[in-house]
């Protein structure tokens, strides 16, 4: 991914959000909104797992499918920037967005299980 790429990314992500004066604040900003798209993600895959009790074969399925996602997640960020060296002060908020985004995907495919399942 080029830098005019990944700036890109982040203007189109970041638009109408509060602007933060610096990159340091903008990192944290982002970050903090990924920790808590990650949090959400954590409530409903507890919710899912619970549901699940009774159906031990189904609960370890996700457990593993669970794993694999986070291994994706991972390596897909790292995708956008192999070597952060190179991506310059902006990584951090680049990679909290993906961070974000991704787990907003994997929190909505288990949300929707949650309520398909009722």
């Amino acid at each position: 991914m080029t830098r005019h790429t990944l700036l890109f990314l982040v203007t189109v992500l970041l638009a109408g959000r509060a602007a933060a004066q610096t990159q340091s604040e903008m990192n944290a900003q982002v970050c903090e909104a990924y920790a808590e798209s990650d949090d959400d993600l954590n409530r409903v895959y507890r919710r899912v797992t619970a549901r699940l009790r009774d159906e031990p074969r189904r609960a370890s399925a996700l457990r593993v499918a669970q794993r694999t996602w986070v291994r994706y997640r991972d390596q897909h960020v790292m995708s956008l920037c192999p070597d952060p060296s190179e991506c310059g002060s902006i990584w951090p908020m680049v990679r909290c967005l993906a961070l974000q985004h991704v787990t907003e995907q994997r929190t909505a495919t288990l949300d929707l299980e949650l309520s398909q399942d009722r």
